[in-house]
């Protein structure tokens, strides 16, 4: 009779194998000497880690935040809601006017008549795909804390001297990695010339692909970065492609979006499921490719041949169109023609230089075509009647909702209100810190975001990311306030410094010319102490103040 694997062993001694398991382990181990020294080698390292857990159990600090967050009770809660409710009251403003410039005007998603399409559309996705998005956050925040939670336990035991309790530690944070639920994992292909998936081959994985000529003629079920010289997909891809080529040749089917950078683009065949964002000297969208999302398409021609299933926009020298838009056409382009056998089920909506410029086929399409003439006195009219009173406006709702959020923010977490940057070498450490996490942080998320498991990490990540920016000027115009009211000579109220340092931020970054250079520096030193702080709570003292 062979000896159990070690994984039995463990369970038996944790008493987690079943009720028919124990009598014949047991059995096993009156008779076999080496599975009885490894028995009792898992039994003492199951006592000493438990010992370890419960010393670092007994030494963990009740953090005092916690006690006053608790006295708080309902009446913190109602004011988290009341800052959510008003930094989303000037979010919505904010991306209600948000201006682009105008050649990209576009593709601005938020424009006014758009904004309750895009709350609509998160409800549906929150609600068909927030449950497993969720589940894997709380596992993926779960094994990322037992495996810290083991590995504090394991250096505080080392340092007792309980070499035993190390290693059950790490061989349980190893077994918690082991036997963690798996979604999409990540497979890198490299090679100095072809890198390729055959026809008969299937990846399971998201692929990143590097190499002279990539070729896809197999499946793969994940995403797909590709990066070479020459990228041909002949094959099937279930997520998004991202492809950075001289040429890129699509002819397979996509579950997802398309992202491609090249010199020249072909769609030449296969069905596309989402979106098209092609960025090229030359685009082609073949007669036997279909797109079912949109199409936007930056470069110097643009030729679509094939059917669009929704909106199409062009950012060209040259935009051809002759096959079937399901949306509007939308061309910013120095010339667009509109040939038969084309079909536009919405509007042409041309904005050129002439009248000229445009060329449409009778019956091509179903809509209206509008011609829209680019030229600088109109831009300036439009800029000019916006008024002085909606600009004012606009501001009090901004100074309001940062004062709200202000006072909600320095009363729950009182401890960030007394960071201070005594000296310029602090200040400027504190704008380097922030520049970095400025930079960083979205570039770490997107590398996380490649595997399924990384996304709702990355997502929330992204999310502190752009909570940080909102409230980076808020404790900037604190710390203001609060220095110029101490030199009054008497202490003031953090309502009142919050008050007054807002108004000062509000009037600088107003400041013609030089209003956006100090928003900047503003920003990026307020995230600099909002990284310290956080930072400081993981040491012993902070790092600023």
């Amino acid at each position: 009779m062979s000896c159990p694997e070690e994984l039995e062993w463990s369970m038996y001694v944790d008493g987690a194998a079943t009720a028919a398991e124990p009598a014949r382990l047991a059995e096993h181990l009156a008779s076999c000497a080496a599975c009885g020294a490894l028995v009792d080698a898992l039994r003492e390292e199951a006592r000493a880690l438990r010992a370890a857990l419960a010393a670092e159990d007994a030494e963990i600090p009740i953090p005092a935040l916690r006690g006053a967050a608790a006295r708080r009770g309902r009446l913190g809660a109602a004011a988290v809601l009341i800052g959510l409710a008003s930094s989303s009251f000037v979010l919505a403003d904010v991306l209600g006017t948000l201006r682009v410039p105008e050649p990209l005007a576009a593709l601005n998603p938020f424009t006014r008549a758009d904004v309750l399409d895009l709350v609509f559309g998160a409800c549906i996705f929150i609600a068909t795909e927030g449950k497993s998005m969720l589940t894997s956050a709380i596992q993926t925040a779960g094994a990322a804390v037992l495996v810290a939670l083991l590995v504090a336990a394991a250096l505080a035991a080392a340092g007792r001297g309980g070499g035993a309790a190390v290693f059950s530690a790490a061989l349980a944070a190893l077994a918690a990695l082991a036997f963690s639920p798996r979604s999409d994992a990540l497979e890198i292909r490299r090679a100095e010339g072809v890198v390729s998936v055959a026809a008969d081959e299937t990846i399971d994985d998201t692929l990143i692909a590097l190499g002279r000529d990539i070729e896809i003629n197999g499946t793969v079920t994940g995403d797909l970065i590709a990066l070479g010289q020459r990228v041909v997909i002949r094959g099937s891809v279930g997520g998004l492609l991202v492809a950075g080529a001289r040429t890129v040749e699509i002819e397979g089917d996509l579950g997802g979006s398309v992202l491609g950078a090249a010199e020249v683009v072909t769609v030449g065949g296969g069905a596309l499921a989402r979106n098209v964002y092609g960025f090229a000297r030359e685009i082609t969208i073949g007669r036997d490719a279909r797109i079912d999302g949109n199409g936007v398409l930056f470069a110097s021609t643009a030729r679509i041949d094939g059917p669009v299933g929704r909106d199409l926009y062009g950012f060209a020298g040259e935009v051809e169109a002759t096959g079937r838009v399901g949306g509007d056409l939308v061309a910013h382009a120095g010339t667009l023609r509109v040939r038969e056998p084309a079909r536009i089920e919405g509007d042409v909506i041309a904005h050129v230089s002439s009248e000229n410029a445009v060329s449409v086929s009778p019956g091509t399409v179903a809509g209206d075509v509008l011609t829209r003439l680019r030229s600088e006195a109109e831009g300036r009219e439009r800029r000019g009647s916006e008024g002085v009173g909606a600009f004012l406006a606009g501001q009090a709702v901004r100074f309001g909702a940062a004062f709200v959020t202000g006072l909600i923010l320095l009363w729950l977490v009182p401890p960030i209100g007394r960071i201070s940057l005594d000296t310029p070498g602090e200040t400027v450490t504190s704008a380097g810190v922030g520049l970095v996490a400025l930079v960083a942080v979205p570039i770490i998320a997107l590398m996380t975001a490649i595997t399924l498991i990384g996304l709702p990490i990355a997502i929330l990540a992204v999310l502190a990311w752009l909570a940080a920016l909102y409230l980076a000027k808020i404790l900037v115009a604190h710390l203001i306030g609060k220095i110029v009211l101490d030199r009054t000579g008497r202490p003031a109220h953090f309502a009142l410094a919050l008050l007054v340092g807002l108004l000062l931020v509000f009037v600088a970054i107003n400041i013609p010319l030089i209003g956006g250079l100090l928003n900047f520096v503003l920003t990026i030193t307020g995230l600099g102490m909002i990284v310290v702080f956080v930072w400081g709570l993981f040491q012993e003292r902070p790092l600023l103040g």
